[in-house]
């Protein structure tokens, strides 16, 4: 297949002088964009186009992208007239083996691009000799295995993708080669085992990705001589164990640890020592029971996600030790208890925490106080039912409080004494009775308040929306309907003022199987003060009865059925009898 300048001889002529005064050949089935870039992805090359589409890119090309293709072989020397070439891509092809020395020619190359072939293996040379390559992505792919030296004589290797293969197990002699590397991507692999050492040439590593294997555990040979190293992967394996002293050979710079999605049940002492620098520690989504005390202890941690465990409670001595956190996620575990001094050792630090969806019934004085810089609290979706009076106290800076799905009667102005700069607080789906709060009448900025209702008498054409609380601070409530997948709102947009302390409204008109968004809001004093309490709901279908006329044979008339049956029977007999007489004809 070759690619030429098509058409007359002499047009041709005009056409190459105005290609050398201002422009630059392209071969017609590519895009180009001066002379250093060259698209020639989605044009159905094959191997046998390769070599005459070559001959026909500008020389001086930095950038060829022949993605989406159906070449199958990079062969040795093809792209050895392209010596100018900084980044090569050959993603979306069929590629499954390379020659020897396959892109030695290309001295500049800095990024080769391979992800989505169809690659296997990986033999030695493949990309030696290219001293300013910094990038290869040779990520989705079927590799399964690499020769030793496949690497070697590339003293500028920066990054490599070669997650979504077919690995197996990483040794040190594999990755020997590779001293300036900073990012590795080895996930969703089949890593089974990391032998002692396997990094430990790996000196400028910063960020290593082994999310996606099947490794069962962690052990601190694994990454010695990391002395770099700042984020390390470990997400969605099978690990059930972590050894002590893993991470301390990169205790001067690791800043994230991510085992999250893993089966970790116990968390020992002196595991993450060393991890001076540690900022973020995700332990999220494992079978944790028991953390010992101590087990964060030196740590100065920005996050620390410990939801979607099992956790039972909160020991006195958890947090020992610990410097800082500053935003913590307890949510999804099984926790009813917590030490009133569990969270004292990172009180002057803490800025947000997580406790939602457990098993906590009381909220004791204590647990919460003194703590200067938190500003959200989540306790939803719990059992709460008792809130001990200046449980929140001196909390000077809260501004979201989410009680919601909890099982709160009442809300009293003493419960949230001390909270004065709240700005969000959610009490939704409550058996609330009685709600009352502090005098919010000088604040010069919103707080929103958002409280819940419920419908009864549910008919189609007609709702009675009610709110449990009849002792307030409210001056009057007022009503606001609006249709939601209804053309029809009988409802006029304003709102309607109600009675002062009327505990339901019934609405009236509405159309049947159609959605509703009611409002009923009370109105105070503060203009500031909004508070929100809203639902949903759906009227029910109009049933329509219809009966067809039926007349009972005992008085000697038939009934419209039988009559359309016997009619029925007498037609097919007719129909009978007329073939027979014309095949007797």
């Amino acid at each position: 297949m070759m690619f030429s300048v098509k058409g007359d001889y002499p047009c041709c002529l005009v056409l190459l002088g105005w290609l050398l005064a201002y422009g630059v050949a392209c071969p017609e089935i590519c895009s180009c964009v001066g002379e250093s870039y060259a698209y020639c992805d989605n044009a159905n090359i094959t191997d046998d186009d390769v070599a005459f589409l070559v001959k026909e890119i500008p020389p001086k090309t930095t950038y060829l992208d022949l993605s989406h293709n159906q070449i199958t072989q990079v062969t040795e020397n093809m792209f050895s007239e392209l010596t100018e070439i900084s980044v090569l891509d050959l993603s979306y092809n069929g590629i499954s083996r390379f020659s020897t020395d396959s892109f030695r020619s290309l001295h500049k190359v800095q990024k080769i691009v391979l992800h989505h072939n169809n690659i296997t293996r990986l033999e030695n040379r493949t990309f030696m000799y290219l001293p300013l390559l910094e990038q290869v992505d040779l990520s989705f792919n079927k590799i399964a295995f690499l020769d030793y030296c496949v690497f070697s004589s590339t003293p500028n290797f920066a990054k490599i993708l070669l997650n979504h293969n077919a690995l197996a197990n990483i040794t040190a002699s594999l990755l020997a080669s590779l001293v300036t590397l900073s990012h590795l991507d080895l996930s969703a692999n089949v890593i089974n085992s990391i032998s002692g050492n396997a990094f430990s040439h790996l000196a400028g590593l910063k960020t290593l990705n082994l999310n996606n294997n099947s490794l069962t555990s962690v052990d601190m040979s694994s990454f010695a001589g990391m002395s770099v190293l700042e984020h390390l992967y470990l997400e969605f394996n099978n690990i059930s164990s972590v050894s002590r002293y893993s991470f301390e050979s990169s205790k001067s710079t690791i800043k994230g640890i991510h085992l999250k999605h893993n089966r970790l049940k116990h968390i020992q002492t002196l595991v993450f020592r060393g991890a001076q620098e540690l900022q973020m520690l995700d332990l999220s989504f494992n079978e944790i029971e028991n953390i010992e005390n101590g087990a964060f202890g030196g740590l100065s941690l920005d996050v620390l996600q410990l939801e979607h465990n099992r956790l039972q409670e909160i020991p006195a001595s958890l947090f020992s030790s610990c410097r800082k956190v500053r935003v913590l996620n307890l949510s999804n575990n099984l926790i009813s208890t917590i030490n009133t001094n569990s969270l004292d050792s990172i009180k002057n630090f803490i800025f947000e925490i997580n406790l939602s969806y457990n098993a906590m019934a009381n909220l004791l004085a204590g647990i919460f106080n003194q703590m200067p810089f938190l500003q959200t609290l989540n306790l939803a979706n719990n059992s709460i039912s008792f809130i001990e009076d200046q449980a929140l106290r001196d909390l000077r800076n809260l501004r979201h409080l989410d009680l919601s799905w909890n099982r709160l009667a009442a809300c009293s102005a003493s419960m949230l004494s001390g909270v004065d700069v709240l700005t969000h607080l959610h009490l939704q789906y409550n058996p609330l009775i009685t709600f009352s709060h502090p005098d919010f009448s000088a604040r010069s900025s919103e707080v929103n308040i958002h409280l819940n209702l419920t419908v009864a008498d549910l008919t189609s054409n007609s709702a009675v929306v009610r709110w449990p609380y009849k002792n307030g601070a409210q001056l009057y409530w007022s009503r606001f309907v609006n249709c939601v997948n209804s053309e029809h709102c009988p409802f006029r947009p304003q709102p309607e003022f109600l009675a002062a302390y009327e505990t339901e409204v019934k609405l009236e008109g509405l159309d049947s199987d159609s959605v509703y968004y009611v409002c009923v809001n009370p109105a105070f004093k503060s203009e500031f003060l909004i508070v929100s309490q809203c639902i949903h709901f759906r009227t029910s279908k109009e049933i329509i009865v219809t009966t067809l006329p039926f007349v009972n044979l005992s008085t000697g008339a038939i009934s419209s059925a039988s009559f359309l049956f016997d009619l029925k029977r007498i037609l097919i007999t007719l129909l009978i009898a007329k073939l027979c007489c014309s095949f007797a004809k």
